[in-house]
């Protein structure tokens, strides 16, 4: 849903709301990877320092100008609301995230790079990441990322728009270690 309303005054309305009791304040710890908030606390003192996205397998530090959001919920004496996002994946709770895929053991997948230029991450549950920057001239045209659950190589890449980005496991590291 959007609204045609100033940032700043629905903020001084939701915060009038929750003095007359209409809505509740809380405070969500939003993972830095997939922005989905994993936490809610009902005050600012309760907040941990630190951390753990189970989607995105990371623990992070809370930072609060980063990883933390001010939620408003209808006070529950006037109404319940149903807990929890509809759909994690969805655009709208997503829209930093241009393209996911599944990478089944010893398969690979090829996506295509971003058409629009700039800096864009490679990210792997568990935390590895890669960064790719989308390049008008010089860029490859296409690019193989390999991946095991603590690395990803290389580290960082340049292509171009639509290029060939391949996600393939890292064979060599997966032969060499011990499990």
């Amino acid at each position: 849903m959007e609204w045609d309303a100033d940032g700043r005054e629905l903020l001084a309305v939701c915060l009038s709301a929750v003095v007359s009791g209409l809505l509740e304040l809380r405070w969500d710890l939003v993972c830095p990877s997939c922005r989905t908030a994993n936490d809610r606390q009902t005050s600012l003192s309760e907040l941990p320092s630190t951390a753990h996205c189970q989607l995105c397998d990371i623990s992070y530090e809370i930072e609060l100008d980063r990883a933390i959001e001010a939620t408003f919920l209808p006070a529950s004496a006037l109404r319940q609301p149903e807990p929890g996002p509809f759909c994690i994946g969805g655009p709208m709770r997503t829209p930093h995230v241009v393209a996911q895929t599944i990478l089944s053991p010893r398969s690979s997948v090829m996506l295509r790079a971003p058409e629009k230029p700039g800096r864009y991450r490679v990210f792997v549950r568990g935390g590895a990441s890669a960064a790719l920057e989308i390049v008008e001239q010089g860029g490859a045209s296409a690019v193989r990322f390999q991946v095991d659950g603590e690395a990803i190589e290389p580290k960082n890449a340049s292509a171009a728009p639509h290029a060939e980005l391949q996600i393939a496991p890292n064979q060599q590291r997966r032969a060499t270690r011990k499990d």
